[in-house]
């Protein structure tokens, strides 16, 4: 089954981001369904400020997201082609996935599914 790996951690979606001096840099465009994207930041952009704080390091990152939610509206400042830009920032829950057995996701195995299993694997 699938589920999500951090069920209810807000994300900035799924976002490549280098740390250049001092500022994180969108490395590649940003997917349309992300918060980046629906901020108004594209490839190539440096991320300023999120919430006024800055954002010099993925830990930096991290530990602003920590605190917030999906949903949460946060100011982001940012320089886009020479010049500075600000938008709203909305969160996201973390879009990453992880496929798990049944019994891991501490769900009951039924006996139909169990049975193609073993059948399939022996």
């Amino acid at each position: 089954m699938l589920r999500r790996t951090d069920s209810g951690k807000a994300s900035v979606g799924p976002v490549s981001l280098v740390y250049r001096d001092g500022h994180a840099v969108v490395a590649s465009g940003p997917p349309e369904t992300s918060a980046m994207f629906r901020a108004g930041l594209d490839f190539g952009d440096t991320v300023l400020t999120i919430g006024e704080r800055p954002i010099a390091s993925g830990a930096d990152l991290d530990s602003l997201l920590s605190q917030q939610k999906p949903g949460d509206e946060l100011d982001i400042t940012y320089v886009q082609r020479g010049i500075r830009s600000t938008g709203t920032l909305v969160l996201s829950e973390a879009p990453e996935y992880e496929v798990v057995t049944f019994e891991r996701a501490g769900k009951l195995l039924p006996e139909e599914k169990r049975q193609f299993r073993e059948e399939w694997l022996g």
